[in-house]
């Protein structure tokens, strides 16, 4: 067992727990202040809630399903008309087919649900819960917002470049692959995430000019790389959103980069990043074809955490899926996250498509995905994202390279 934090982290996490039962509220209330968590406000029921959601930012709800006015699945469908959606946690003693119906529900509506408490309640539970939540993207970041003009000059200067996450083989924990995701070096900021960058990039348009951006940083990295030691076909994923994906002129250019850059489209995996339905799957589906004929691997991202992920597992022919962090990170301990990651990889296994399991932060983690048989992991359990300078370290001190 892992020792139990006392603290959830650097900035205070604020709570919002949604049950008719004021025993029951009063008595979770009790329990995440003795992990730390002093910030909590309580929701007698679905109506209740949304009220406070649209007045404040939370960093978590956890939330009862049978209540009587506005119940949880129906909260569940009024919380898709939010613009800021919490990380959600049920907290219902109803039975597991209903509770994995609860589950369909939110995929449903693209609800980032990351797990539910049992009974008895435990500390372990508790502290696991504001892990999982401290270690999504974005988790109590400032976006501070930026203007076309510092988008652009940053684009420009190459402050905002690839930073690399390892996937490796479960068996053997052999890296196998690298993803790429930008980072920006601003100037006075520091170091910033996608989170507080990219919903500015994509208001101004800009997204695509990240992406080449991305693409050529990666070419130039991986040359460098080749020439001081063997790599051995480690491959590359670079996020494409779904506007992109949906572009006709994608696979052309993207063929064409590869060519001017030397770089074997074998060695790219492009992951189309978004849980939102594809406005033209028509398109998307010709896409698909036309990338893999020119050698390029297709990967879909966030299976798992969406409906849509699922319907595009049927529509397109892609080579891989990636499970998302949500589903993934706690699992070896949340039945019903297991059953629907089991659920999942078959469907993948079937249709001979490989899993990458991303948010494997523990070992246990790490042995249910090698029980279920996934193809690759990826996560804080092998290593965080890193400057390209350091990747060869990394991967030398490994055995590699």
């Amino acid at each position: 067992m892992e020792p139990i934090i006392s603290k959830p982290g650097p900035a205070p996490m604020r709570v919002l727990i949604v049950d008719d039962h004021d025993v029951q509220r009063c008595a979770l209330s009790q329990a995440l202040r003795q992990v730390g968590i002093d910030h909590i406000d309580e929701a007698c029921d679905g109506v209740d809630a949304l009220e406070r959601l649209k007045r404040r930012r939370y960093d978590l709800m956890i939330s009862d399903l049978n209540m009587p006015g506005m119940d949880g699945i129906l909260l569940l469908r009024h919380l898709a008309g939010l613009q800021a959606v919490p990380p959600i946690v049920f907290n219902s003693s109803m039975s597991k087919d209903m509770l994995m119906g609860a589950y369909r529900v939110a995929a449903f509506h693209n609800l980032p649900v990351i797990g539910s408490l049992n009974t008895p309640l435990s500390m372990e539970q508790l502290c696991r819960l504001w892990q999982a939540v401290a270690r999504r993207p974005g988790w109590n970041e400032a976006s501070p917002g930026f203007g076309r003009q510092d988008l652009e000059r940053a684009l420009r200067r190459g402050e905002i470049l690839p930073w690399y996450q390892p996937q490796a083989d479960p068996r053997l924990l052999r890296v196998m692959g690298m993803e790429a995701l930008a980072r920006w070096r601003h100037p006075e900021l520091g170091v910033l995430e996608p989170s507080a960058f990219l919903p500015s990039l994509e208001r101004y348009g800009l997204d695509e000019a990240l992406f080449f951006t991305i693409f050529h940083a990666v070419a130039e990295d991986y040359r460098r790389w080749s020439e001081q030691a063997t790599l051995s076909g480690l491959r590359v994923s670079i996020n494409l959103t779904a506007k992109q994906f949906c572009s006709p002129e994608l696979p052309s250019s993207l063929a064409a980069a590869a060519e001017e850059q030397g770089m074997a489209p074998a060695l790219i995996t492009l992951e189309l990043t978004e849980t939102q339905r594809l406005k033209n799957i028509y398109q998307a589906l010709e896409n698909v074809m036309r990338l893999r004929m020119a050698g390029f691997r297709v990967s879909l991202d966030d299976v798992g955490c969406g409906y849509n992920g699922v319907q595009h597992l049927r529509e397109l022919p892609v080579n891989t899926i990636k499970i998302d962090r949500s589903l993934v990170a706690g699992a070896a301990g949340d039945s019903v996250a297991r059953e629907i990651l089991e659920s999942t990889v078959q469907l993948a296994q079937d249709r001979n498509i490989q899993v990458v399991a991303e948010g494997v932060s523990e070992e246990a983690d790490l042995q249910l995905m090698l029980k279920l048989g996934v193809d690759y992991v990826q996560g804080y359990l092998l290593g965080k994202p890193m400057p390209a300078d350091v990747v060869l370290a990394y991967l030398r001190r490994r055995g590699q390279g």
